[in-house]
């Protein structure tokens, strides 16, 4: 890594950043490759990159456990190896083997995917399966004891029984010894000196044991003594132990001879899984700050609510931190950003260079997925006090001579990125060097962001061509900083209110003014005015969504309900004529037998009489048939007053009248929890009992279409904005008969999201809700069922 990268590193802070994602890895090769990220240079490549990086998500998102863990650091043990005749030690081994073990497993796993994971399939060929090494490493070595099997050969396991008998022979004689010396010992215990076994004889009893001291306590008052009678034993045991230490030995180099015979492969491989883990650090860090993967543009960099990485992490989520919303492109290459100290520039200029950063290494950024980077080719960077004591350089010139390597080495493909320029100097000259600087790096196409005090730098860029003024937003009566960012808006940097609340004395403010100048003063009150009237456009366009949304919602429920009554108008129409049909039938039936009847009778006066009343009866059904169809007189025609039950004629909804008919013959009227003005003619004063006991829909008694929606968009929303419009679908989709409905809430930062889920788990009608499948959305859709019935 060369020293300007390094260099680019810090100043961003990138390394930090680094060393937290390297964290996230499952070993030390996997950190290790974090650690040593460098920008990718090719278009290409950095595609290459994005694509492993998508499929990894996917993978940790919705797949089973990755079975990366338990990866070891074994270069240096491939390094011994691969000398002719040498052997690896138990330890290394078994690390190897378990490495090996690694390498199968994930081959399996992504075998097993190859249409999910093509990429990570295609890149990682290398990581393939060692089952036959691994398979006569532990028939060798035990994975629990960490030690060479009995099993591992016929004359092993015939060594180590013979030892172990004889082992046992040597201790039941020295327990016989023991007995009948006990009086001449420090304490009846069998101990090793040496390798050999021996005994505790007291120094003053020298000679009541026969038996080779081996050692002497440092007291000097303990003989550690071999008794004669289990001499012989103890060697053949030796020499039994020196042949077990040679089968052993004779066992690793023929393991070792296998793993030198695919050293490639295993090297190979374990590259491989280095650079698997390193992905999978990235993959979990992505998900946990729900990290996304941009998209690539041809020359255009836009960053949609975009958090700093270590400003969130610190804070440990979202809700306290304001997300960036800048662009950079063909028409607008360079941005000054102004404001009052501590109001976010630097932080603002430090997310947008570690963003781009981050791309250009491949990892995803915390930014919603409308955000896409160009393929940046280099990013300067002046960030902070450069000076150096050691090559004689003040602030200033530090400044100047990184702005001097920036011109050699931009082109329209850099990215440059400048904080506080043109200070540590004269101002007049400081801001003419700076305007100098940025006309001829705008004149080079290059992407730049400078932020400045400097007041003349406003003017300047409102009038260079492919420039843009923006300034980070000041509350200016609580005069705290709002760290939002505004495009194409000078800032002002208050320095006169500040010091004012900081309490410097008023003569001294008045006295700033006036040497200040007026044109200063004017141009200041101008950038305050135009901020105040931003703010109150921004606002009025709040106030004004919401009241579209509400005027949206209206206008739907009103065509929905306006179409259902369309609906049961024909279906009345046409049961009305199918049961008119069935009356008549049934009377042309009974006239056709009494007429029968009538002829065969020859119309005797009983049989008239007795079909007189048939007839009748026929007629009285057909009226009492008839008023079945016909619509119920309305008892109350008159206007309803406050305090009055009433029904919205039009929309079929009834509900209470709040208040007296004003000046424009609109009453407020509640239903439910829906309350509205409304013409006080367009309501009918009803009995209470008149009311429809049927299910609500946002408190409201509404007949439901069938063709209900079963998903709403919530994006883009607060969810104070959010809020009242999911209650009201809820209920609509429960009572519309749905099992269940989208949420539709976009990624982003998942504040939106969390709020959503802590709102489902109190609400009654949700039985339970879960994140949408990958092909549903992903993390962007939340999947709510409603309770049957």
């Amino acid at each position: 890594m060369d020293q300007h990268i390094r260099q680019l590193y810090a100043a961003l802070e990138f390394d930090i950043l680094l060393e937290k994602i390297a964290s996230y890895a499952s070993s030390a090769l996997g950190r290790e490759r974090i650690l040593e990220t460098e920008p990718i240079a090719s278009r290409e490549d950095l595609r290459e990159k994005m694509t492993l990086t998508e499929e990894m998500l996917g993978l940790l998102k919705y797949d089973d456990p990755f079975p990366i863990h338990g990866i070891n650091d074994v270069r240096e043990s491939l390094g011994h190896a691969t000398v002719e005749g040498s052997s690896l030690s138990i330890e290394q081994l078994f690390h190897l083997g378990r490495t090996l073990e690694v390498s199968h497993k994930i081959h399996g796993f992504l075998g097993g995917r190859r249409e999910k994971y093509p990429a990570l399939v295609s890149h990682f060929r290398d990581v393939v399966s060692f089952s036959e090494v691994t398979r006569e490493i532990f028939k060798v070595i035990d994975a629990d004891t960490k030690d060479v099997k009995d099993s591992a050969s016929s004359d092993l396991a015939r060594l180590r029984k013979t030892i172990r008998r004889e082992q046992d022979r040597v201790r039941r004689k020295l327990d016989e010894i023991i007995k009948k010396s006990k009086d001449y010992l420090q304490e009846p215990v069998v101990t090793l000196r040496e390798g050999r076994v021996v005994i505790p004889l007291r120094d003053d009893c020298r000679g009541r044991v026969q038996g080779f001291v081996h050692d002497r306590s440092d007291s000097g008052a303990t003989l550690f003594i071999e008794p004669t009678a289990v001499f012989e034993m103890n060697n053949r045991i030796r020499e039994m132990q020196i042949e077990e230490k040679r089968e052993i030995e004779r066992l690793l180099r023929e393991l070792t001879g296998s793993i030198r015979a695919r050293i490639d492969e295993i090297n190979s491989a374990l590259a491989g899984l280095s650079e698997l883990d390193g992905l999978y650090a990235i993959g979990r860090f992505s998900v946990e700050w729900n990290a996304i993967v941009p998209g690539l543009s041809a020359k255009k960099l836009t960053i949609v609510r975009g958090y700093h990485p270590l400003l969130l992490m610190k804070h440990g989520n979202a809700e306290n931190i304001v997300p960036l919303d800048v662009s950079l492109d063909d028409e607008t290459h360079l941005l000054v950003i102004t404001g009052p100290n501590a109001g976010g520039k630097t932080v603002a200029l430090k997310n947008v260079g570690l963003s781009a950063l981050m791309f250009k290494c491949g990892f995803p950024v915390i930014a919603d997925e409308q955000s896409e980077f160009p393929m940046l080719d280099e990013i300067f960077v002046d960030i902070g006090d450069a000076q150096s004591i050691e090559q004689d350089l003040s602030t200033f010139s530090a400044h100047v001579s990184r702005l001097a390597e920036f011109l050699e080495g931009a082109t329209p493909e850099s990215l440059v990125l400048i904080d506080e320029i043109g200070t540590g100097t004269d101002p007049a000259e400081g801001a003419a060097l700076s305007m100098a600087f940025l006309e001829r790096i705008a004149e080079m196409g290059a992407m730049t962001i400078a932020t400045t005090h400097q007041g003349a730098l406003k003017a300047f860029a409102h009038k260079l061509a492919g420039a843009e003024n923006g300034s980070m937003a000041f509350d200016e009566e609580s005069l705290q900083p709002t760290y939002k960012f505004r495009m194409g808006i000078p800032g002002s940097s208050y320095a006169f209110d500040i010091a004012t609340r900081l309490g410097l004395p008023g003569k001294i403010i008045q006295r700033a003014r006036n040497l200040v100048g007026k044109a200063h003063g004017s141009l200041d009150k101008f950038v305050l005015e135009l901020e105040k009237k931003l703010n109150h456009y921004q606002q009025l366009s709040s106030e004004t969504g919401l009241k579209k949304t509400e005027l949206d919602a209206l206008t739907k429920l009103y065509r929905e309900r306006y179409e259902s009554l369309k609906k049961d108008e024909r279906n009345l129409k046409r049961k009305a004529l199918e049961e008119s049909k069935a009356i008549l039938a049934r009377a042309n039936a009974i006239i056709e037998e009494t007429v029968k009847e009538i002829r065969s009778k020859r119309a005797e006066k009983e049989a008239v009489k007795q079909v007189r009343s048939q007839v009748q009866d026929i007629k009285q059904q057909v009226e009492q048939e008839l008023s079945k169809l016909r619509e119920p007189e309305e008892k109350m025609t008159e206007l309803p007053a406050k305090g009055d039950h009433a029904e919205w004629q039009e929309m079929k909804i009834t509900g209470s009248v709040l208040s007296d008919v004003d000046s424009q013959g609109l009453v407020w009227f509640e239903a439910g929890e829906m309350k509205l003005r409304l013409p006080q003619k367009l309501l009918r004063r009803i009995q209470k009992k008149e009311e429809k006991r049927v299910d609500r829909l946002y408190g409201a008694a509404i007949d439901l279409p069938k063709d209900f929606s079963t998903e709403i968009d919530l994006r883009g929303m607060t969810m104070d904005e959010a809020g009242p419009l999911l209650d009201k679908y809820l209920d609509q989709a429960y009572m519309a008969g749905l099992e269940q409905a989208r949420i539709i809430h976009g990624k982003g930062t998942g504040a939106l999201r969390q709020k959503v889920n802590a709102y489902l788990k109190s609400h009654p009608r949700v039985t339970e809700f879960h994140h949408g499948a990958w092909n549903e959305g992903d993390v962007g859709v939340t999947i709510v069922h409603f309770e049957k019935g």
